[in-house]
């Protein structure tokens, strides 16, 4: 059982909950989500996990489907490729809005974010990834767009988890991040958008090649496996 803050609904702590189970790659896309099982596992009632499925479906990490019930989405590579593709278009243009507005204090809070990520593993650093960017976003004062685009980070964040704990990706990401800051630091508010969606373009390319090349594993597998059951 988790503990649950006063200030939080039971619904709210099981959706965090489930949430970050999907992102940390504790649930990996297919997982079927059993309502009685999630139930069990926080003592509560059916009734909020249910609610927290909802809202989980509404982010577009989980689907129903009407015999198997609640199951963790699965991306497709140009669905990912069309994810990552909005978040180049979209985010670079938020910074540019926030960026007159950014202060010393919060660029050294999103590096102390962008640091904490760095250290952790990935179940833990899901957190501190988002936080990064929140806080460079966040003097734009566009709650609505921040909103889409947390959603949009969750669901591409998920596939990228697992090749981020690739030491060579990890350095490169977290490299390019920190150009992204030092632009910002001296004031090339151009530069450090260019940067941000270049570093869109490229998690795409990485993140797609990678998930293709899962896809391919996963239907060599059941190839040979059928192969086996005619012999």
């Amino acid at each position: 059982m988790n503990r649950m803050n006063d200030k939080q609904t039971v619904t709210q702590v099981v959706t965090e909950q489930v949430r970050l189970k999907i992102l940390s790659g504790g649930l990996p896309a297919g997982s079927v989500l059993r309502q009685d099982a999630i139930a069990a596992d926080y003592t509560v009632s059916r009734i909020p996990v249910r609610e927290a499925l909802r809202q989980l479906e509404a982010e577009g990490l989980v689907t129903f489907y009407a015999h198997r019930g609640a199951v963790v989405s699965s991306l497709t590579p140009d669905d990912l490729n069309e994810l990552f593709e909005m978040r180049a278009l979209i985010e670079p243009e938020l910074l540019r809005q926030a960026a007159p507005k950014l202060t010393q204090r919060d660029l050294k809070l999103a590096e102390r974010f962008l640091v904490a990520s760095w250290k952790m593993t990935s179940p833990e650093r899901v957190t501190p990834g988002w936080d990064f960017y929140a806080t460079l976003y966040a003097p734009a004062s566009k709650p609505k767009t921040i909103e889409l685009i947390r959603n949009l980070h969750n669901q591409t964040n998920r596939y990228w988890v697992t090749i981020a704990d690739n030491q060579g990706e990890r350095d490169a990401s977290r490299g390019r991040r920190e150009s992204i800051l030092e632009a910002l630091r001296v004031g090339d508010v151009e530069g450090a958008c260019e940067l941000l969606q270049l570093h869109f373009k490229t998690c795409a390319l990485v993140a797609v090649e990678a998930l293709r090349e899962s896809s391919a594993d996963r239907s060599r597998h059941r190839a040979v496996a059928g192969l086996k059951a005619a012999v």
